[in-house]
C-alpha cells in the first residue's frame, strides 16, 4: 500500500477565508480551493454548507 499525500494551504484575512488541499498521489494532480467571507457570525459549517 502506497502512503497518501496532500498539502493543505490556509489563508485567512480579515476580508476572505480561503483553503485549498492538493492531491498528488494519482497520475494527474487534484486540488480544491474553498474562498468564503469572512464574517463575524461565521462557522465551518457555514462555511462548508452548499446552499
Amino acid at each position: 500500500m502506497d502512503g497518501i499525500t496532500k498539502y493543505v494551504g490556509i489563508d485567512i484575512s480579515k476580508e476572505k477565508i480561503a483553503v485549498a488541499v492538493v492531491d498528488t498521489n494519482r497520475e494527474r494532480s487534484r486540488y480544491l480551493v474553498l474562498t468564503v467571507k469572512n464574517t463575524p457570525s461565521l462557522t465551518m459549517y457555514d462555511a462548508l454548507d452548499p446552499r
